[in-house]
């Protein structure tokens, strides 16, 4: 039997609401063997932990472990309650466990601890009990709880912390130990507070100077009526003498600063006495005071804001009077301590300390508030301290939105950031691209898991916070905070990142996101999504549902038990309550939709202006910020951001598994772009089954895939996430070029470098931030971010115009009928789209377009002459029924449009003179591809005919020059 691994989920988690370590048991030679199999496993187990039999387990009643027992259960059930009882019995007692089985031999055992070194040493030495108990060897169970409780002891917090820290959570404050010091964190952002060693963070420096030194505080004291002994600072033994005989005999001696350093001395009645203990604080190095004793008992109270809380005399309890514990809380206020131990000197606490001279002797700016915890009430105590941190229920809590999901988590949550951000300013928010304070990342990195959600809510400027929820972060830690306002989750589909951690279909992914739902107060959900709305039955409050389609089956049984949803009507996003129905705003005012094309994004929209909703924003608040976010490579990177790069339309998306694919796809098939391509990869982590399935859906939508490998090859080798795709792109009817290409920045290159005006181009990039600032060198050297609209209008337009030859008119020219240009052309300009009738025999006006196959081009194509240096160039793929020709340098109007015919040509057969094209870099004659040198064929790149580039054409060798004859050696 051996631990694989032990996580803590310190927050809310798969198990249970509150923290549990989760040990992953291999049991080995013992995975078939129950208790009642070995012979006296149970005798031996009892007799070593008799306490056992208060385990109810399954059965529901005291001894129903010993029963199970008895009848046989797994070993691994068995260490779930030893671990259980160690931890008990070492002083920390822990009730809950479970036991589920992972794999044939693995179980994963989860227990409740309090304190995770004793939780984490429990389990161990529970293993090494059922070990000795299978194989009946000697265990001292003695000394190992003699260990567990030693360490206990070593961990425990302070007393002082453990009153904070129980008081905060009865009152539903998040509170944690921020180290072995004592430092304590109550609440969250802006509302956050912390308290250390009897003080609270609001304590003024000055406050504690104040208080360090008895004579400053003497003084404040008696200027408002508090009553004190006379006396002063002295700076020898005789000024001591004559403060003495000045306030009256007897007197005592004590440090004028409050340093660790001297005690009280006194009482002191003579000279010689008096002489004696300033002596003892000369030889001490103390600065000394001189001050009237008062006769009576010792009383300490403590003051914490405007009450005292407790008062003891010789470390027990009693009550003083009502005006003596006005005077001891006018004594903190005046130095401004918001904690303070008052000392008190007086005949009878019960009785004013004006009836009998009583007086406060001391106030201490940093209490001690071990006596009043152990002795008095330690709930009180914590709870004055907690409640005049946060009064009048108060709970330090700022707004929290938690948002999961397979996909559309991080457009969500900037979404619902930036709307929030209008009225709690700064939010924190944690994303797959860092940690943000308002717009300024303060963190870089996928940042989606708890500790991140810790530093955001941690953070004292934060006014609220937004954390993106992955499964990882939930599956090794739990979430990382208790409990949030809204919970949202976007969808879960067909899943991702399934096989990893035992989580293997989308139901167990689902209710491993559903731990969100379980710590929300409001949970918006997907309509839409059954595992989604499966899980409604973990959610303890209200529900708001989402969906596109308003005749949504949940959405209308949902309005009509009266209970809310946000759904689309009339291409605008609406709020409904039973029957009641208000329009948010119309889709075409959300950019983020692109005017409710971009279905994925109609989703994110619904889903944040419901969270918002839930939290109760001003619907001006929600639509101003739906308005006002524009999906740009800034606000969203990587999230469908559409470029214009060189007149190819470029769209960057991070979809990265079945479900993002197929509805990225469902988006671009309003496009009409007839030549697409994309570059795309998956992490190593995914299933085989997975990347098949992407690989699939890529060669039915795409003419040319670029498969990359690059950082998150998981384990694999390199060369099998490509081989998987291609099996899956084997049966797609689109595809017709596939290149794998080592490196994700290499492959967008290599696109955009063979990317034409009129293509679409799809990247999904492998590190967001790296093919953001590549996209944004594009853009400095030209390139521009458009809409959708915008990427629609503009192909839309270029393909009608190119269809018909839009500014180029067929008349005679120098050659006969020729094409010439009617207005001004600019580089990269998409000149037309053609195509014609098909053939296998080539004629003076046919153009090669694959080894054995001519077409006859349109007007005014037709009519192109040949160029050695020509304007326009002619791209020509394979299997696409399509030429199009683009402009090569700007053209002036009246100017002839021409092409190389040997771009396209393998061998020119009915050119057989001198080349009449009078280019300054004329070749001389026109006879094909074949003769074509190498430097000219690369530099024309993707304008030579793709049948061509393919065959491998060997270029024409030019003989080197003669070397000079060697210098004979001698």
């Amino acid at each position: 039997m051996e631990f694989r691994k032990v996580l803590a989920l310190r927050g809310p988690n798969v198990w249970a609401s509150f923290s549990v370590l989760e040990a992953w048991v291999d049991l080995g030679e013992w995975k078939d063997t129950a208790s009642s199999e070995v012979d006296g496993f149970n005798d031996r187990l009892t007799a070593w932990l008799p306490s056992l039999v208060e385990h109810r387990c399954s059965e529901g009643e005291r001894g129903g472990f010993f029963e199970r027992l008895r009848r046989g259960t797994y070993l691994a059930h068995i260490l779930e309650h030893v671990a259980l009882e160690l931890q008990t019995l070492a002083g920390s007692p822990v009730g809950f466990g479970r036991t589920r089985q992972v794999s044939d031999a693995i179980y994963k055992v989860a227990v409740k601890y309090r304190h995770e070194e004793l939780g984490r040493a429990s389990l161990d030495a529970a293993r090494e009990l059922c070990l000795a108990v299978l194989h009946d060897t000697p265990y001292d169970v003695n000394a190992a709880l003699a260990a567990l409780r030693d360490l206990a002891a070593r961990h425990a917090p302070t007393l002082e912390v453990a009153a904070v820290l129980d008081a905060a959570h009865a009152r539903r404050i998040p509170a944690r130990q921020i180290d072995g010091g004592g430092l304590v964190q109550l609440g969250w952002g802006k509302r956050q507070r912390r308290f250390l060693n009897g003080q609270i963070d609001r304590t003024s420096a000055i406050a504690a100077s104040i208080a360090y030194d008895r004579d400053l505080t003497g003084g404040l004291l008696r200027a408002v009526g508090v009553p004190i002994p006379d006396g002063r600072p002295v700076a020898d033994a005789n000024d001591a003498w004559a403060a003495a005989e000045e306030i009256g005999l007897p007197v005592v001696l004590k440090p004028r600063y409050v340093s660790g350093c001297g005690t009280v001395l006194g009482p002191l009645a003579t000279r010689q006495e008096l002489d004696a203990a300033f002596a003892v604080a000369t030889s001490e190095g103390w600065s000394a005071l001189v001050e009237r004793f008062v006769p009576g008992n010792d009383y300490r109270l403590l003051v914490v804001g405007e009450r005292v809380v407790a008062a003891l005399q010789d470390n027990t309890a009693v009550v003083p009077h009502a005006d003596t514990a006005a005077r001891a809380v006018d004594a903190a206020k005046v130095v401004g301590l918001d904690v303070a131990t008052i000392d008190v000197v007086a005949t009878d606490i019960a009785l004013s300390l004006a009836e009998q001279r009583g007086a406060i002797v001391h106030v201490a700016g940093q209490p001690d508030l071990g006596p009043f915890l152990q002795h008095a009430s330690q709930e009180v105590v914590g709870e004055a301290i907690v409640g005049h941190m946060f009064p009048e229920g108060r709970t330090g809590r700022i707004p929290v939105v938690g948002v999961t999901g397979t996909n559309g988590k991080t457009t969500t949550t900037r979404l619902i950031a930036h709307i929030l951000g209008r009225i709690y300013r700064p939010v924190a928010m944690t994303c797959t691209e860092g940690i943000y304070l308002g717009d300024r990342r303060v963190m870089d990195g996928d940042c989606s898991g708890p500790k991140s959600a810790k530093v955001a809510l941690e953070h004292p400027e934060a006014g609220a916070a937004v954390l993106e929820t992955a499964r990882g972060g939930i599956l090794r830690e739990g979430l990382g905070f208790d409990r949030c306002d809204v919970g949202v989750v976007t969808n879960i589909g067909l899943g991702d990142h399934l096989g990893n951690a035992g989580v293997d279909t989308p139901e167990q992914l689902a209710y491993v996101k559903s731990t969100l739902v379980a710590a929300a107060g409001i949970a918006v959900l997907n309509a839409n999504d059954p595992l989604v709305v499966d899980m409604a039955q973990y959610v303890r409050g209200a529900i708001i549902y989402f969906a596109r389609d308003p005749k949504n089956p949940v959405i209308v049984k949902h309005r009509a038990a009266g209970r809310r949803a946000a759904f689309v009507r009339d291409k605008a996003i609406v709020f409904a309550q039973g029957d009641q129905e208000k329009t948010l705003i119309e889709l075409d005012r959300v950019p983020l939709t692109h005017g409710g094309r971009v279905g994925f994004h109609v989703e994110n929209a619904l889903s944040a202006a419901a969270a918002a909703w839930a939290l109760a924003l001003p619907a001006d608040d929600i639509r101003a910020g739906l308005e006002s976010f524009v999906p740009g490579l800034n606000k969203v990177p990587a999230r469908f951001n559409i470029l214009d790069i060189k007149g190819a339309t470029v769209v960057l998306d991070y979809g990265h598994n079945v479900s993002a694919l197929a509805c990225l796809i469902e988006v671009l098939d309003q496009f009409p772009h007839r030549w697409r391509a994309i570059v795309y990869s998956a992490s190593g982590d995914r299933r085989d089954a997975d990347m098949v399935q992407q690989g699939e859906q890529l060669g039915h939508a795409f003419d040319r895939v670029l498969i990359y490998e690059d950082t998150y090859l998981k384990g694999r080798k390199e060369g099998d996430i490509a081989g998987l795709f291609r099996q899956g792109m084997a049966k797609g009817d689109r595809v017709k070029e596939i290149i794998d290409v080592r490196g994700g920045l290499n492959a967008v290159q290599m696109a955009l470098e063979s990317a034409c005006p009129g293509d679409l181009l799809v990247i999904q990039p492998d590190i967001i931030d790296d093919a953001v600032e590549f996209l944004f060198k594009q853009v400095d050297a030209g390139a521009r971010e458009i809409t959708l609209d915008q990427a629609l209008s503009a192909q839309v337009a270029n393909a009608k115009a190119a269809r018909h030859g839009s500014g180029v008119e067929v008349r005679d020219g120098r050659l006969g009928r020729s094409a010439f240009a009617l207005r001004e052309f600019d580089k990269g300009h998409l000149l037309m789209r053609a195509w014609g009738p098909c053939t296998k025999h080539r004629t003076r006006h046919t153009i090669q377009v694959d080894r054995d196959l001519h077409v006859l081009p349109p007007p005014p194509l037709q009519f192109f002459n040949h160029s050695c240096e020509p304007n326009c160039g002619l791209i020509l793929r394979n299997g696409v029924d399509e030429m199009v020709v683009h402009v090569l340098r700007p053209i002036e109007p009246g100017e002839e449009m021409t092409l190389d015919y040997n771009t396209f040509e393998y061998e020119v057969q009915f050119l057989n003179g001198p080349c009449l094209c009078q280019a300054p870099k004329c070749r001389g004659s026109v006879r094909g591809y074949k003769t074509m040198p190498r430097d000219v064929r690369k530099a024309y790149g993707i304008y030579v005919a793709e049948y061509l580039r393919e065959a491998e054409v060997p270029a024409p060798v030019t003989a080197p020059a003669r070397a000079a004859r060697p210098a004979l050696q001698v």
